[in-house]
This record gives structure tokens, C-alpha cells and sequence, in this order.
């Protein structure tokens, strides 16, 4: 029986930056309040040209580098997320676009804070069903602007 493993991870994050000192010029709070609570010390959002593909493609670049993979030993590309920018073509077959990988399947799972554990899933029982070589997941999300 094959098995699975996660053997790398990607990430990536917009360049625009929201310090807890913005915030706190928007809202009734304070810098120390945020970070004593939830340890968060800044946000990046993406701008308005940068779509949750373009995101998703970034960290899965990264992924498939640390992992010494290239876009042609990937065949099974899902995209677990709830902020696609439109249903067709999916975000999955876009990521695959803008790696180069030449054929893969490719599907979106959309089960908001819980797809990310459904790809995982997915890709976990593609494997052991002797289907991919190689396998890309990534969990974009883009937050109302």
C-alpha cells in the first residue's frame, strides 16, 4: 500500500502590512491589548491586482522548490479554499497554469475553514489508490478588501 507524507510547505504574503498601530488609529484598541490576547503583530492583505491564484501559485512555487519538485512531477493539484475569485475555471487549474505543470487534475475544495484538512484527505486517498506521483495543496484565502 502507498502512504503519504507532507513533504514540504509553501507560503506567501502580500506585501501591503497592517501594524496593530494602524488598527489602533481605526478602532478602540491598542497594540499591547492585541498582542497580549491573540499574539498577532501584523496582517498583510493582498491589493486589488493581486488575485487568490496569483497568492496560491507563490506558495506552491515555494512548496514544490523546498521539496526539489518540478511542475512536471505533479498531477494532482487541489486548491481548498472559499475566496475564489470565479467557479470556472477553477483556482485549482489556474494554480496548474501559472506553475507550467502540463496535465494534472485539478480541484477546488470548498469547505471554508475546514477544506484544508479535506484536501489533505483527498490527496491522502489519491495516493494510496496508486493514482498521482506527486502532489500540490494549497489553502489560499483572501479576505473581503
Amino acid at each position: 500500500m502507498n502512504g503519504s507524507r507532507i513533504a514540504a510547505v509553501g507560503h506567501y504574503q502580500p506585501a501591503k502590512v497592517l501594524t496593530n498601530e494602524d488598527l489602533a488609529s481605526l478602532v478602540d484598541t491598542s497594540d499591547e491589548w492585541i498582542r497580549s490576547r491573540v499574539g498577532i503583530r501584523t496582517r498583510h492583505f493582498a491589493g486589488p491586482d493581486e488575485p487568490v491564484d496569483e497568492l496560491a501559485g507563490h506558495a506552491a512555487a515555494k512548496a514544490l522548490a523546498s521539496a526539489g519538485l518540478a511542475p512536471a512531477d505533479i498531477d494532482l493539484v487541489l486548491v481548498a479554499t472559499s475566496t475564489a475569485e470565479d467557479r470556472s475555471p477553477n483556482m485549482a487549474a489556474r494554480v496548474a497554469a501559472r506553475l507550467g505543470i502540463p496535465s494534472p487534475a485539478a480541484m477546488d475544495i470548498n469547505v471554508v475553514c475546514a477544506g484544508f484538512t479535506h484536501a489533505l484527505a483527498t490527496a491522502d486517498h489519491a495516493v494510496r489508490a496508486g493514482r498521482p506521483r506527486g502532489r500540490s495543496s494549497s489553502a489560499p484565502t483572501r479576505c473581503p478588501r
